[in-house]
Order: C-alpha cells, then sequence, then structure tokens
C-alpha cells in the first residue's frame, strides 16, 4: 500500500519494537551524521545509553554540536566512560565529506563498529549546493551521503576485523552502516519522470537534469525530497549488493524511520490563518 492514505494508516496502526534490553555498545565505536538536533540527535543518545565508549557527532554546526555532545553525555550508560567527539561535516561540500571520512580513519584507531548517515535537508525553494552546483537535496541527502558511505567501509572493516575479522565479524557480529532513508521514498518518481529523464532535453545525464532549475517540478521541494530518498534505497542496495558481510564483516541496510516528532520542519514557514 504506497499511497499516502496507506502511508498514514501505517504510522497510526504500527508501532515499533523497543529495542531489547540485552542490546549492549559496550566497548564499541558509534558515529551519527547530522546528530546535533532530531533524529539523528535522539540516535547518538540511545546508542551512548546502550553502552558505547566512544560516540561521532557528524554536524555542520560544531557550537550546536557542543550542545548536542552535552545530551549525548548526560544520556550516556557511563558519562565518565564516553567519549562524545564533535566533528564538522557539511555534505554540500567534497572536501568536508572527504576530510570527515579521513579523520575517522586517522583517529578512530579501533576501527568503527556502527556508522548512522542521517545527515539530510529540506528546503521548499531550488537551491543548489555552492562548492559542488548540484541540487541540494540531491547533493546532500544522496551525493554526500553516498560518498561518506563508500569512505566509512575501511574504519568499519578495521572494526570487524578487530572483533574476528572472517566470517561477519566475529562473536559480536559485523559492523553496520546504516543509511536514513524514508517511506517517501515510494513517491520519488514524480509525474512526468519519464521526461525528465529522458536525453531529449539538451542535457547529458540524469544529474545534469536534476540539477537544472526547470526540473524541480510543480510541486517543489516535496517531489525533490521523496526522490533524494529513493536515490539513498536504491544506493544502500546496490552497496549492500557489493559489501559481503561474510567476506567484509560489514552489513549495509537501510531504515525508514517513521512519522517522528522532530525539528526536521524548523526552518518552513509557521501556517497562516
Amino acid at each position: 500500500m504506497t499511497s499516502y492514505l496507506g502511508f498514514l494508516y501505517h504510522q497510526l496502526t504500527y508501532k515499533p519494537r523497543p529495542l531489547p534490553d540485552s542490546l549492549r555498545l559496550d566497548g564499541k565505536t558509534v558515529l551519527v551524521t547530522g546528530s546535533n538536533v532530531g533524529l539523528g540527535l535522539e540516535t547518538a543518545k540511545a546508542l551512548a545509553a546502550r553502552g558505547a565508549s566512544r560516540v561521532v557527532l557528524g554536524v555542520r554546526s560544531v557550537s550546536k554540536g557542543e550542545e548536542a555532545k552535552r545530551a549525548v553525555v548526560a544520556a550516556a550508560a557511563s558519562p565518565s566512560g564516553c567519549d562524545v567527539r564533535v566533528w564538522p561535516l557539511d555534505h554540500e561540500d567534497w572536501a568536508s565529506v572527504v576530510a570527515f571520512a579521513g579523520r575517522a580513519v586517522r583517529e578512530l584507531d579501533r576501527g568503527l563498529d556502527v556508522a548512522v548517515l542521517n545527515a539530510g535537508l529540506k528546503r521548499l525553494a531550488y537551491s543548489a549546493a555552492p562548492a559542488t552546483g548540484h541540487e541540494a537535496h540531491v547533493q546532500t541527502n544522496h551525493l554526500g551521503t553516498a560518498l561518506l558511505s563508500l569512505l566509512l567501509l575501511e574504519p568499519l572493516r578495521r572494526a570487524a576485523r578487530r572483533r574476528g575479522g572472517d566470517g561477519g565479524g566475529g562473536s559480536d557480529g559485523p559492523a553496520r552502516l546504516t543509511i536514513v532513508a524514508s517511506s517517501v521514498a515510494f513517491f520519488g518518481l514524480p509525474a512526468g519522470a519519464e521526461a525528465l529523464l529522458s536525453s531529449s532535453d539538451g542535457h547529458e545525464n540524469v544529474l545534469a537534469r536534476l540539477d537544472d532549475p526547470a526540473s524541480f517540478g510543480r510541486e517543489g521541494a516535496p517531489e525533490r525530497y521523496a526522490l533524494s530518498k529513493l536515490l539513498n534505497v536504491l544506493w544502500a542496495r546496490a552497496l549492500a549488493a557489493r559489501v559481503d558481510p561474510a567476506r567484509d564483516g560489514v552489513v549495509v541496510d537501510a531504515v525508514n524511520p517513521g512519522y517522528c516528532r522532530s525539528a526536521f520542519h524548523r526552518a518552513d514557514p509557521a501556517p497562516r490563518g
């Protein structure tokens, strides 16, 4: 059931199961992007509460990240034993993504056990990332996430080898690379998608078409946001097909957080009337 009514029905009738108390992350290193607020912050707090010994917060604003750090430390199972680090990360800039991943490779000497790639945005009007020229939803939600997922495979594999290497990462199981997607991915192909993706409009490739302000469509941001989430799902499927848990000790997946109360729409104008 992929209609909007089906979406609402599922959200109102299905309650996710809580994590089992037996799930522990003692001694583990975890990383969450887009973690200064909302789902990312709550994820980081939950992982710290499960005993993670090192939590890396990937944030655009370091000052806001420092505020989030205090909340994560307070939520930790052992506040004095939880090393929370705030690292700058801007998905709109290739150099920032590469620098962030390079820091993970260098500084996470024991590797990376869990990476939750949650950074994303929704804008009401067309805009392009200044550093890359790509449309902002596609750049931040998909392209930046895709690049970071590739670059983090090295520290994820390192953690798996440390825990036992072959056979999926030892007795603790494999390392985890999770991309935060959304059920709106099912609405990700807008009306007229065939024309948008055709080769008859003078553009050389799909990315160039999506960068064209004329492609933003009648629905604008909601349509493009849904498309970016569809790209998340397709990317996760493609990457998971190439990363073998038995060989690499890493599991790749995409998750749907469902309809949540968060600060994701904090920049939207207030309703009138």
